[in-house]
């Protein structure tokens, strides 16, 4: 009777999972070294990872001494793949504590309850100390470059997991004794710490990208022209990893890190991009620069122990000038860069950074205009108290913010010739108007408004096409044109038009209804003389009849 040998490379990968899974099984059963027993596993899972990773490695340096041999190589791929299982057992588990007490915390997930209760152990770190070190010994082995990507991701983990060891809300005492919950910055460590990974990986990119050109001098130049393969999926995690810490900065704008972080991943991001063009980092570098700008205007705003709702409209005030700022800077620069341009198409990295620094200023102005009709409005919402009357400092501020975004738009619209950017500025004036109408009181102006503001809109209307038509005139104004022709044919009836439906209910003159029509009919007019719009002569006539017809019922 013959027997049949098992292969090597079978038995040692049967040897090999019966050694981890008892291991396992053994620290599950004796709840060791953590009383829980998934911790003990996810313990046992990191420290084979780590094991059978140096096994590998050790095998391939005797393997170069001992020549090139089968069984060797065999015994490698059965580390390699217990190393792979092992290490991954650890991360799916760790991934998932992480994104369930994150899911815990977000205030919009506050409900949320996980199947399975995982605590977040401090001692994760050294799990992920151990992970890795297995990559980088993997790496170390067979010089994959996947494992750099996935050596960042791990690090990133461990960033997220240094957030998840601060408590979420903490108990703030106030003078009268008693206490209450505050949400507490506990993102800030993750995104100091992803901040520093990024840009300890740019550099790495960048002293590879130097090395590689200091081997290639002097004989061998010809291995510049080839392009070198960045590593897989690095770009992408990169981009990604920006996005969250630049969603985490936004909540945390107030904090100094955040700031300094913005502006470290930032620069990391647009370094990435110069060394090898990528559209989305320059995107995403541009964000968080603009970032950084805002955060560095709001740290100087002193934090009361309390906040209110003057303190939220400071918050307001300051992000508009940081807006601003940034929403002329990025245009100013797109303009410097046009040097870069050979006939209109790019041929150096700043040339290709146009359009991204074009992007992103438009849509600092459009957040700017978005958070300055929220200023503008912000004494008059429901839950805000103690706003009614302004000090000279509150106008001074909030005006002086308004005006600087709105020159900024001017000045970036002038540069571009955009017509968005010229509906920006438009919006920007009208953001301004409310700020100054809001705040009146029972002002003499505050209170024609009130009365009377069906009648103001479509006399606005006239004035924005008598301007439309100056706009064409004037070369440097003519992203203006559409703006204020539609402001006057389109938006400004249409609010006339609200204003008449509403007169019963507002409690207004009753001629009111007859003086709105004769203004659109003015208006329509005026479009048809000054812009040779002959289409609005019907408006114009419909307007007419019905302004007779107002009026004969009133009558």
């Amino acid at each position: 009777m013959t027997m049949t040998r098992l292969p090597v490379a079978m038995t040692s990968a049967m040897v090999i999972a019966a050694v981890s899974l008892g291991l396992m099984v053994i620290c599950w059963n004796l709840g060791w070294p953590d009383p829980m027993r998934l911790v003990s596993v996810v313990h046992c899972s990191a420290v084979l990872c780590l094991t059978w990773s140096a096994a590998g490695l050790m095998l391939r340096v005797r393997g170069r001494e001992a020549g090139p041999r089968p069984l060797v190589r065999d015994l490698q791929a059965v580390l390699q793949m217990a190393s792979i299982v092992t290490g991954l057992l650890a991360v799916v588990v760790m991934v998932y504590a992480a994104t369930t007490e994150v899911l815990i915390r977000t205030p919009y997930l506050s409900g949320y309850e996980s199947p399975w209760q995982v605590v977040v152990w401090p001692t994760g770190f050294l799990d992920l100390a151990f992970l890795a070190g297995a990559v980088i010994l993997a790496w170390a082995r067979t010089r994959e470059p996947q494992l750099v990507t996935l050596c960042f991701w791990v690090l990133v983990l461990a960033g997220l997991w240094l957030s998840l060891q601060v408590n979420p809300v903490a108990y703030v005492p106030t003078e009268r004794g008693w206490s209450y919950l505050e949400t507490t910055r506990w993102a800030v460590p993750f995104i100091m710490f992803s901040a520093a990974v990024m840009v300890a990986f740019a550099l790495g990119e960048g002293y590879r990208h130097h090395h590689r050109r200091v081997r290639a001098w002097p004989h061998a130049l010809q291995n510049l022209t080839a392009e070198r393969a960045p590593w897989p999926g690095f770009h992408y995690s990169f981009g990604i990893v920006s996005v969250v810490l630049m969603l985490g900065a936004c909540i945390h704008i107030l904090s100094p890190w955040a700031a300094i972080s913005a502006f470290a991943a930032g620069g990391a991001a647009l370094t990435l991009a110069g060394r090898r063009w990528d559209e989305n980092l320059a995107d995403v570098g541009f964000g968080l620069m603009t970032l950084g700008i805002v955060s560095l205007c709001l740290i100087w705003i002193p934090v009361p122990r309390r906040p209110s709702a003057a303190h939220f409209a400071s918050i307001f005030t300051v992000a508009v000038v940081g807006l601003a700022i940034s929403t002329a800077f990025w245009h100013w620069l797109a303009r410097v860069w046009d040097q870069q341009l050979d006939h209109g198409r790019a041929w150096t990295t700043a040339g290709r950074l146009i359009p991204s620094a074009r992007r992103v200023g438009f849509l600092a102005g459009a957040i700017g205009v978005t958070v300055s009709v929220e200023l503008a409005f912000w004494p008059k919402l429901p839950a805000v108290t103690g706003l009614d009357h302004p000090s000279i400092w509150g106008w001074v501020c909030g005006l002086g913010a308004q005006v600087l975004l709105t020159l900024g738009l001017w000045a970036s619209a002038r540069i571009t010739h955009k017509t968005t950017l010229g509906w920006l500025f438009l919006f920007s004036i009208a953001a301004m108007g409310a700020f100054v109408l809001v705040r009146a009181g029972d002002s003499l102006i505050a209170r024609a408004w009130v009365l009377y503001w069906p009648l103001i809109v479509p006399l606005i209307g006239v004035v924005a096409l008598v301007l439309s038509r100056w706009a064409a005139d004037a070369e440097r104004w003519r992203f203006m044109v559409e703006p204020f022709l539609l402001t006057g044919l389109i938006i400004a009836p249409v609010a006339g038009l609200a204003g008449i439906w509403l007169v019963e209910r507002l409690a207004l003159a009753s001629w009111l209804p007859a003086a709105v029509f004769v203004a659109l009919t003015g208006a329509y007019l005026v479009a048809v003389v000054l812009s040779r719009l002959k289409g609005c002569l019907l408006p114009a006539l419909l307007c007419a009849v019905l302004a007779v017809l107002s009026a004969l019922s009133r009558g």
